[in-house]
């Protein structure tokens, strides 16, 4: 529950957003999740959504031995104070993919098993 309001009070929905692919949930505005027991599933997912928004994978670090396992954050010229940030974190059933689309500024977000911390 404190998660699902920390993406609510994140949420910003006067700007783009992700643009996401079949699977992924409305996690209120702007962001979105997608569950799977499975981490191949996830990366897979997490790369195809990043290609469909663009984004460079060779700029995507992936790490199978560290939770998240992808922890990204992007930004676009035109709209330099917001941020894009994708994750893929453990979760008791599988894992999830999130992207956040939120300020450029301080934020923490916390996963089941750990907290991410964002600052500019």
């Amino acid at each position: 529950m404190k998660k699902l309001l920390l993406i609510l009070l994140l949420a910003n929905t006067s700007y783009a957003q992700w643009k996401t692919t079949p699977g992924f949930q409305s996690e209120m505005g702007d962001n979105f999740s997608y569950y799977t027991p499975y981490l191949s599933n996830a990366i897979a997912k997490c790369n195809e959504v990043l290609k469909y928004n663009d984004v460079n994978l060779a700029t995507i670090r992936v790490d199978k031995t560290h939770d998240p396992i992808v922890n990204n954050h992007l930004h676009k010229e035109e709209q330099p104070d917001m941020v894009y940030m994708v994750y893929i974190a453990k979760t008791s059933s599988g894992y999830v993919v999130r992207l956040i689309f939120t300020k450029d500024e301080y934020f923490e977000i916390e996963e089941e098993y750990m907290t991410i911390v964002y600052d500019k």
